[in-house]
């Protein structure tokens, strides 16, 4: 998989994401509870869009930058951004691809925020129902957080708004 970036830094780290604004880095995945490397082959590559070494990777970069086709190194990409820019069979191809990257969007943002309801939903029940156990007294602590899947705290933290 290869990503992309202008970024500079990691983030909440503050250290650079391209040691000596090298073009490309490559990750490994880990586990990050044990630390232990997965041997799945995975291969993470960032490519830093802002190195501008005299190179194939700095001219890479440069034409991703680039925003007048006229000004492109790399031949391919020239002749692609050119069809895209300046014909109207591919202007309409970018107004279909805008469109559905719109769309795709719209639907996936949908889709978490009925997720993400359904998820509030689901704890606020279960808090209701801890609430009605708590004022009964019938069942311990453990009891409640094992029967409405909230957590131990969270139950404790019901009882004291209870119980202030």
């Amino acid at each position: 998989m290869i990503w992309m970036t202008d970024a500079i830094h990691i983030p909440g780290t503050g250290r650079p994401l391209f040691p000596d604004g090298q073009p490309v880095v490559r990750l490994e995945t880990v586990d990050s509870a044990t630390g232990r490397r997965f041997s799945d082959r995975t291969e993470v590559i960032l490519f830093n869009l802002r190195y501008k070494g005299n190179s194939k990777r700095g001219d890479l970069a440069h034409d991703f930058r680039e925003t007048d086709p006229k000004k492109m190194k790399n031949p391919l990409l020239r002749e692609l951004m050119q069809r895209v820019k300046y014909t109207e069979k591919g202007e309409m191809e970018m107004c279909e691809l805008t469109r559905q990257i719109f769309q795709d969007g719209k639907t996936e943002g949908i889709q978490e925020g009925i997720q993400e309801g359904i998820q509030k939903g689901e704890i606020r029940s279960s808090r209701k129902t801890a609430g009605k156990m708590l004022r009964k007294g019938l069942y311990s602590l453990q009891d409640i957080a094992e029967l409405t899947s909230l957590s131990l705290s969270e139950v404790r933290r019901l009882q004291a708004e209870l119980n202030p």
